[in-house]
């Protein structure tokens, strides 16, 4: 969004707080619209109302939103569809009992997002453990996928300046050269 934009999102939430709150619409600061412009600026203005509105109509509190409740909304919104903890676990699941041997196999049909958190090793390994302890692997690969999607939904939602810099400072740690997406 460019400022303009970012002023009508912000005139959106100044007069349905003020309204309810009986206050007089106050004039938007300067400082206030840079930093929503900035953390918004590479989100499009329709998605960013869309989130303003779907906040507006399940607040309960009357406080209006700051940006990161209004970036938490939009993550919602766009990742309908995605694969929850348990269509994950139930494919590493399918792996397992399909791997007769060549896990390494199973392993690369998996999805890349499930495959940064098991090895083909795993696979193996919890192929050949009991009922009961599997009931432990899969809460802790879930417990992981949800961690693994939160920080990519969370990086998702940083501008792209801050991705950039991020990325550029990671891709100079010795120990780790990709970029994270």
């Amino acid at each position: 969004m460019d400022r303009d934009e970012t002023k009508e999102v912000l005139t959106l939430i100044r007069d349905t707080y003020s309204v309810f709150n009986n206050n007089p619409p106050a004039k938007i600061k300067s400082s206030a619209l840079d930093n929503w412009t900035t953390l918004f600026a590479d989100d499009p203005k329709e998605l960013v109302i869309s989130a303003v509105k779907a906040f507006i109509v399940a607040d309960t509190k009357g406080f209006p939103p700051v940006p990161g409740q209004i970036k938490d909304k939009i993550r919602l919104m766009v990742s309908q569809g995605e694969r929850t903890e348990i269509e994950a676990w139930d494919l590493v699941r399918k792996a397992i009992a399909s791997g007769r041997g060549d896990f390494h196999e199973e392993w690369e049909k998996l999805p890349e997002d499930i495959r940064e958190i098991v090895s083909p090793g795993q696979l193996k390994e919890w192929s050949i453990t009991d009922v009961s302890q599997q009931q432990v692997i899969s809460s802790n690969f879930m417990r992981s996928y949800r961690a693994k999607i939160k920080d990519k939904h969370d990086f998702g939602c940083l501008p792209e300046d801050i991705k950039h810099v991020i990325n550029k400072i990671i891709y100079q740690l010795p120990a780790k050269k990709e970029k994270l997406t």
